[in-house]
Order: structure tokens, then sequence, then C-alpha cells
């Protein structure tokens, strides 16, 4: 029970913060899901076509795919627009005239990286302090703020965390929740998908050869 009271109380915390950072990134006006200015321009602008060719073209197999015409078929996967987030408010909001939901997504990853950075550090430290002030090197981390700037799907730095956070809890549940996690960051960018399976590769690699070799020379 007291956990739970511990949990929510951070998750409110951090939730704060992240409505201040992202209003201070974005600004008031361009929190707004029909808010579309701030997004015209760099290779944002590239994103938001990708949502509004996707959005407004018919349904089909594949979900993420969708029809340019003359061109052929694209998919969401390839413009950066999160595909999940975009298959999802596909469903909600295909007759919206005017809907993007990457200010969304921005406060979301404004929250997880701040939320799961506590979790990681606390684990290791023991010390809520160090474990706040820590998760605020995180949200200041100049490759994050840099994303969020210029490739939004590529703010998701918080799937690499939650992988870490994995690992550091192992359970009974690891293996499995390994794989969602790995499943999940194929929802946001192939560059996550690729960075975790490199990582899940070099880890498996340490913990099932080299460690298991030292532990034969130990014993022998």
């Amino acid at each position: 029970m007291k956990r739970d009271i511990f949990t929510l109380k951070i998750s409110l915390f951090y939730l704060l913060i992240s409505l201040i950072t992202t209003f201070y990134l974005l600004g008031f006006n361009n929190l707004s899901p029909n808010s579309f200015d701030w997004l015209i321009s760099g290779d944002r602008i590239g994103e938001l076509i990708g949502w509004l060719n996707f959005k407004n073209s018919n349904w089909t197999f594949p979900f993420g795919n969708y029809s340019q015409g003359e061109i052929g078929e694209n998919s969401v996967v390839f413009n950066g627009t999160v595909p999940l987030f975009a298959i999802i408010f596909k469903f909600l909001f295909k007759n919206s005239d005017s809907f993007q939901y990457f200010s969304l997504w921005i406060l979301i990853c404004v929250f997880l990286q701040g939320f799961v950075s506590f979790f990681i550090i606390n684990k290791i430290t023991k010390n809520i302090f160090y474990s706040i002030i820590g998760s605020f090197f995180f949200l200041i981390s100049p490759i994050f703020i840099h994303r969020v700037g210029i490739h939004i799907s590529l703010a998701g730095h918080w799937i690499i965390l939650i992988y870490f956070l994995n690992h550091l809890l192992f359970n009974k549940n690891f293996h499995r929740n390994n794989i969602i996690i790995i499943i999940l960051s194929a929802g946001i960018h192939f560059y996550f998908t690729a960075i975790l399976i490199l990582t899940d590769f070099i880890l498996y690699f340490y913990w099932y050869f080299l460690k298991k070799k030292k532990l034969f020379f130990i014993k022998n």
C-alpha cells in the first residue's frame, strides 16, 4: 500500500514537471492537438505530412500502409510519425480535419524520461533525493532536447530506459517483458528496435558466454 502511494506521488510529481517542460519547449498555444504552426518547419513538416497522408487515406493491410496515388504505397514506419500512435489516432480521428498527436507524444516522452530515470537511479542508490536530481539530468540531456525539436519520434528515449530498468529489476517476467519492450520499440521507431536488439545481443553474449567461461575457470 505504501509503495503504491509512493508511486502515485512520484507519478504526479513528474506529470507536473512534464507539463511545465512541454509548455516551455512548445509554448502554451502549441499544446493543443489542433495546433499545426509549430510543426511547419524543418524535418517536423515531413512527420506532419506523413501523419496527414496516412490519416486521410483509406485503410489497407498492413495497417500502417497507405496509398500515395501514382507514386505507390508508403508506410508510417518510414515517416517518423510514431507508427503506434498514428494507427491508434487514425481509428479515433480519421474524420477530423485538424488533429495532431505530436504535442501529446512529447508530453508523454518528457514524463517517461523523468519517471523511468528516477526509478533506475533509485534502484541503484536507494536515495530519493539523488534520484530526483539525477532524473533532471536525463530531462535536460542535450540529445533528448535536440530530438524533441527536430525528429519528434526519436524523443522516445524512455523505451531504452525501460529496457535497462527491466534488467535492473530482473524478475520471473524478465524475458517476457524484454520481448514486449523490443516489440513496442518497433511501434515508435526502428532505430530504437535496432539499438535494443544489438544491446540484447551484447548482454546475451556477456552473460551466457563470457561469464560462464569465467565461472568455469574459477571452479577449476
